[in-house]
């Protein structure tokens, strides 16, 4: 009869192990999955920033080619 209760208890540890470990796993994976949430935020934003530094640097190359159409235009002017 001692068996058998030595056995439940053995049996009941190894169980609750089991219990933990598996909500150890639970909560990983729901971290990971706000993490996941989080990192395709933050990916959309730098698209979206990285969007509008691209526009950004196509002005300003426009108006710098501008500029300096002007400028040698100017240039050719005085000499001629």
């Amino acid at each position: 009869m001692l068996e058998v209760f030595i056995w439940i208890g053995f049996l009941s540890s190894i169980a609750g192990a089991f219990c933990i470990l598996a909500h150890e796993d639970y909560k990983a994976v729901k971290m990971q999955e706000e993490l996941l949430k989080e990192q395709l935020e933050v990916n959309r934003r730098w698209d979206v920033i990285n969007k509008h530094t691209r526009r950004m640097s196509e002005r300003i190359s426009e108006i710098h080619r501008e500029s300096h159409e002007r400028w040698l235009k100017e240039q050719s002017d005085r000499q001629s």
